[in-house]
């Protein structure tokens, strides 16, 4: 088990190589369950995308996997509208 500290900041990759990004943030519930994954598609700035857990293949001291398949979603923003 790793602590969020040590994770965020790890390479997001898809299960062929392929970059989507650096982990940002990860989403927990009340009982410390992941509910999602935070994915900055550049170190500063850059998009940010939601990674679902059920689309996680493996968590190591080195990098995030996802499956190839993986979809992700822009992070809502929060805009006068919506409050």
């Amino acid at each position: 088990m790793y602590s969020v500290r040590k994770l965020v900041g790890l390479p997001v990759v898809t299960e062929s190589g392929t970059r989507l990004g650096w982990l940002f943030d990860i989403a927990l519930s009340d009982k410390a369950n992941v509910v999602s994954y935070t994915v900055r598609t550049k170190r500063f700035g850059g998009k940010e995308l939601v990674v679902a857990p059920s689309q996680v293949i493996s968590v190591s001291d080195i990098a995030v996997t996802v499956m190839d398949t993986t979809t992700v979603e822009p992070v809502p923003s929060l805009t006068a509208e919506a409050a």
